[in-house]
């Protein structure tokens, strides 16, 4: 609910003030990409424990989006 909410505010927000979904704009603004991407990268150290106390045994497919470098899991 609320961080859809956010998440789509923000991605409106974006396209209103630069004519472009996220992907674009990061697509052709090389400095824009590389802050985004440390930023990813900062928040995947909040979620380092996640592989040590969550028992994946029980799942099929397990997927690692977004947040950085994909080196979470």
């Amino acid at each position: 609910g609320f961080v859809r909410a956010r998440a789509r505010h923000w991605g409106l927000w974006l396209e209103k003030a630069f004519g472009k979904k996220l992907g674009e704009y990061l697509a052709t603004e090389q400095e824009a990409r590389a802050k985004f991407q440390r930023a990813m990268n900062a928040g995947s150290a909040l979620f380092a424990a996640v592989p040590t106390v969550f028992d994946f045994s029980r799942c099929a497919t397990v997927v690692d989006v977004a947040g950085g470098s994909g080196g979470l899991l």
